[in-house]
């Protein structure tokens, strides 16, 4: 047991693999999540130039391209611990231009999932406004008004037809005077009523847009944790690459030394 428990802390493999495995997932769970925001936010502005199998094309196209550059990244932790830029010449340069594109990647992940988040929240959010807010129709206010004037207007038609001797007579007058008062006063029951509705509708739809704010500001940090898990991730399974290389390097100079 105790030269077991030594073998393991000598064997680089054997004291990181589970963290080497935890990276590895959480590099495939956050590039899932990255990547679906990429890719949506992609759709979203592809689908308003090109037509929608093309525009398909170029966000698949673009969401894997930003996947590869920051996975660079790892080739670019690869270089520095090989001593890459010690050596200088095509192997400095290429290590150089490897993490350039590695950082690209990451800003362009940054930069496009962050977006995707907001842009996803606040489509749904505009498709399912009749769902979540509940307003008040205008039209169904308007058209009760609508009835209610037809009806007065309907008896004050009857009038003109009281006649005495010719003339409409006084009572019949009356009545249609009062009936243009009624009227008048539904008017204006009807831009009361309409009024209300409106600053009701308009309190509703401040409170879910401002609801709509949060929930951006909130998938946007997620991305934004997602992004620096993918980086720190590529980061540390670079760093495990190149250990077990390191510790195979050394079995194997062990077994030469052996069968000599």
């Amino acid at each position: 047991n105790s030269a077991d428990k030594l073998k393991k802390e000598k064997s680089f493999i054997r004291r990181n693999y589970v963290i080497f495995w935890i990276a590895l997932g959480i590099y495939v769970l956050a590039t899932i999540l990255s990547a679906s925001a990429i890719f949506a936010n992609l759709r979203l502005w592809s689908d308003e130039t090109f037509f929608p199998a093309i525009g398909v094309i170029l966000a698949v196209i673009g969401t894997l391209a930003v996947i590869g550059m920051q996975f660079m990244l790892k080739s670019f932790v690869d270089d520095i611990q090989a001593g890459a830029h010690n050596k200088g010449g095509s192997d400095g340069a290429m290590m150089a231009l490897k993490g350039i594109v590695g950082a690209c990647g990451i800003a362009a992940g940054v930069w496009l999932s962050l977006g995707g988040a907001g842009a996803v929240v606040e489509y749904v959010a505009k498709k399912e406004t009749a769902t979540n807010v509940d307003l008040v129709s205008v039209d169904s206010i308007s058209n009760y008004y609508d009835q209610r004037r037809a009806e007065y207007q309907r008896a004050q038609s009857a009038y003109p037809g009281t006649k005495w001797k010719g003339n409409i007579t006084a009572p019949a007058l009356k009545q249609s005077a009062k009936i243009n008062d009624i009227l008048a006063n539904v008017e204006s029951e009807r831009a009361a009523t309409i009024a209300a509705a409106e600053a009701k509708n308009q309190a509703a739809m401040d409170e879910y847009y401002a609801k709509t704010s949060n929930d951006k500001a909130r998938a946007k940090g997620w991305m934004g944790i997602a992004e620096a898990l993918i980086a720190l991730s590529i980061i540390l399974i670079g760093i495990f690459d190149d250990g077990v290389k390191r510790e195979a390097k050394v079995h194997l100079q062990k077994a030469e030394e052996t069968f000599r």
